[in-house]
């Protein structure tokens, strides 16, 4: 039981460390402003609200090209967008978006290690070899 205990921390370790270091990494760039979201956003905000707050049809929506449907699913780009919402909803309306978007994004992508890790352990019966595995 020990072991399980000390896999499940090392990999929340590695979850958090990944986001904290995608975050950095972002933060550091040259072009990104933590407080002011100006010319980060290459679409239109009033789409980008409207995805995430008036859209009952998702598969025939037609409002964005009327007077044609339009299948949202097939024809954006609908995948971690659609928790912004959710996560801005937790965090409340004090934080700028792009920041709660950033945090949320980064730790969804360092999330990955856990299905690789439970992929490997799958493969090899070996906690040992799927921690190697992760860590390459």
């Amino acid at each position: 039981m020990k072991s399980r205990a000390l896999v499940a921390t090392l990999l929340v370790l590695l979850v958090v460390l990944g986001t904290a270091l995608r975050i950095q990494g972002a933060l550091g760039a040259s072009g990104f402003d933590a407080g002011d979201a100006s010319g980060m956003f290459v679409t239109d905000p009033g789409v980008l609200a409207y995805l995430h707050d008036g859209v009952e049809d998702l598969r025939a929506d037609p409002l964005l090209r009327h007077p044609e449907e339009v299948d949202v699913l097939a024809e954006y780009s609908y995948g971690q967008e659609l928790l912004v919402p959710l996560a801005r909803g937790l965090v409340g309306d004090e934080r700028p978006l792009h920041m709660v978007t950033l945090w949320l994004v980064a730790f969804l992508s360092a999330s990955v290690v856990v299905p690789l890790f439970l992929l490997a352990h799958a493969l090899t019966r070996s906690a040992g070899w799927a921690l190697g595995g992760v860590l390459w």
